[in-house]
Formats: C-alpha cells, sequence, structure tokens
C-alpha cells in the first residue's frame, strides 16, 4: 500500500475516489452521493480527505463562477495518479 496514504482512512478514499472517477463533480454533490447510500461521513472529514488528496495528486481542483455568478465552486477531478490508485484498490 502507497505509504502516503496511511494517514487517510482506505475507505473514505475509496469511496470518494470512486464518486470522482464518473465525471467532473462539486464537493457538495460527493456528499449527498455518500448520503443517498446511507454512509455517515461527517462533511469535514470529506472535505479534508478531498484537501489531502489534492496536495496527494491524486485529484485535481477547477474553481467554476455559474451564470456569470460570483459566487465560486469548485469541481473535483481524478487524475492520472488517481486513476492508477483506484485501480490498485478495485484489484485488490
Amino acid at each position: 500500500m502507497n505509504p502516503e496514504l496511511i494517514k487517510l482512512d482506505n475507505k473514505i478514499v475509496k469511496i470518494i475516489l470512486n464518486i470522482i472517477n464518473s465525471h467532473e463533480i462539486y464537493g457538495f454533490e460527493i456528499l449527498s452521493i455518500i448520503k443517498e447510500f446511507n454512509q455517515k461521513l461527517d462533511e469535514t472529514i470529506v472535505y479534508s480527505t478531498l484537501k489531502s488528496l489534492e496536495k496527494k495528486g491524486y485529484i485535481t481542483t477547477f474553481k467554476t463562477c455559474e451564470d456569470g455568478n460570483c459566487c465560486v465552486k469548485i469541481r473535483y477531478c481524478l487524475t492520472e495518479k488517481g486513476q492508477e490508485l483506484l485501480n490498485t484498490f478495485i484489484s485488490l
């Protein structure tokens, strides 16, 4: 297992990477999907895991403005490194 993931909960990482793998997605959408499957994860855990995954290069973010609105929203996207990690989880 990748030593830099030791500090992250692998179950949460797997869930988040699987969700992001399908398409670029907002954080609140990730939370909605997790809640839909009755996973009781505090949103601070989800967002801190997203931040850790981004720092390690597994995901990247894009800031967007909708309808000319100055409210900036962040979309998350899986990187090639993140796809490799997800594939490793799947093959276990």
